[in-house]
């Protein structure tokens, strides 16, 4: 599945929980919150779609500023310790971001489309921008490890019950592409490893969802070799979370007809399992994508919805944020070296409005 599709996904989601937000009222409460970093107050829209933070004083956000008539302007941000800023980056006017990955300060891709529909990632290796051609049917999700190190999803196709997916790796000179078996769902980095979680034999309940028995691969430079994943059959959407330690964490769907949602947790020695909750501290826990390690003990799954490794967080509850206007946060990034998360996004210019503003939200301190 291409980034466009999974962004106009995200996006319309977000869209549903923005409104969500807008008209209810978000409590404060004591501990961490969801407080603005930065939003954009322009005349035009700006939302964002994708953020990365490679460490704590360096982190980059990217979207669409759209003008009227359909004209756009890629909208590229980068926090330099102290404060957000738009960045231009010479001969990318007709650039159409759809994520940002990145390994450290010197190199951080970002991916998206010219104006011809040709896929290119503008990379940053600490000194200079420089363009590299990306195959065809690459999309997300993406892994990016090293100047050498680059995994992404490319194209899946089924016969039957029986699929597979290709995928694709960059090693600093050029793309090679890889068949593994089932429809990827999800790729996560960290450390020197990227993790592709599959889904595999699958059975169809409906035109927008099937269901399958996972399996995982780690990718270790240019090899991929199968990891133990959970027995459980689930559902087409699950998500993957990696620590640099090895930890893995994947949010699931059972294939029953209760639709019951599980966070399994792959500890170093074994998987264990665990429902996830539908109220937490009288309210709904709202979750949703991506699925991101929160860089202790547990994940983020959405921006709403916190497993600290012992209890689920309700951060939509104690959210902080213009919400008379509708927020919709849609990406997340760990800040390494620091308890706080980024989240980017949208927030509406006016309560009844379709024009938004990018917003950036950081959980706990600035760092």
């Amino acid at each position: 599945m291409g980034s466009l599709i999974r962004r106009a996904t995200v996006v319309a989601a977000a869209v549903s929980l923005g409104m969500t937000l807008g008209t209810g009222a978000a409590q404060a409460g004591s501990g961490p919150v969801w407080r603005v970093s930065y939003r954009s107050h322009s005349a035009v829209a700006d939302p964002l779609f994708s953020v990365t933070a490679p460490s704590r004083k360096d982190a980059w956000a990217v979207g669409l500023t759209s003008y009227r008539h359909g004209k756009t302007r890629p909208l590229i941000l980068h926090w330099n310790g102290s404060a957000w800023s738009a960045v231009t980056i010479p001969g990318t006017a007709a650039f159409k971001p759809d994520l940002v990955a990145s390994s450290s300060p010197d190199n951080v891709w970002i991916i998206g489309e010219t104006s011809v529909f040709k896929k290119e990632a503008l990379v940053f290796d600490g000194n200079r921008w420089i363009t590299i051609a990306l195959p065809v049917d690459l999309g997300a999700p993406v892994a990016v490890l090293s100047l050498s190190d680059v995994w992404a999803e490319g194209q899946g196709q089924c016969s039957g019950t029986a699929c597979t997916t290709t995928v694709w790796h960059w090693d600093g000179a050029g793309w090679t592409s890889h068949q593994i078996p089932g429809l990827v769902q999800d790729i996560a980095g960290a450390g020197r490893h990227a993790w592709i979680l599959t889904l595999r034999v699958l059975h169809p309940v409906s035109i927008f969802d099937s269901t399958g028995r996972p399996a995982i691969y780690r990718a270790t430079g240019g090899t991929l070799r199968q990891f133990g994943a959970p027995s459980r059959r689930v559902r087409y959407f699950a998500k993957l979370a990696a620590s640099p330690a090895g930890q893995l964490w994947m949010r699931a769907d059972l294939a029953t007809s209760k639709n019951r949602t599980r966070l399994f947790h792959w500890t170093g020695r074994r998987w264990t399992e665990a429902a996830v909750p539908a109220t937490v501290s009288g309210g709904p826990l709202l979750v949703g994508d991506p699925l991101i390690y929160d860089g202790h003990s547990g994940v983020w799954s959405g921006s709403w919805a916190h497993w600290t490794g012992r209890r689920w967080i309700n951060a939509f509850r104690i959210a902080a944020l213009p919400t008379d206007d509708g927020v919709g946060l849609v990406a997340l990034a760990t800040i390494p070296g620091s308890p706080s998360i980024w989240a980017a996004g949208w927030v509406g210019r006016t309560p009844t409005g379709s024009t938004h503003d990018s917003l950036i939200g950081v959980w706990g301190r600035v760092p």
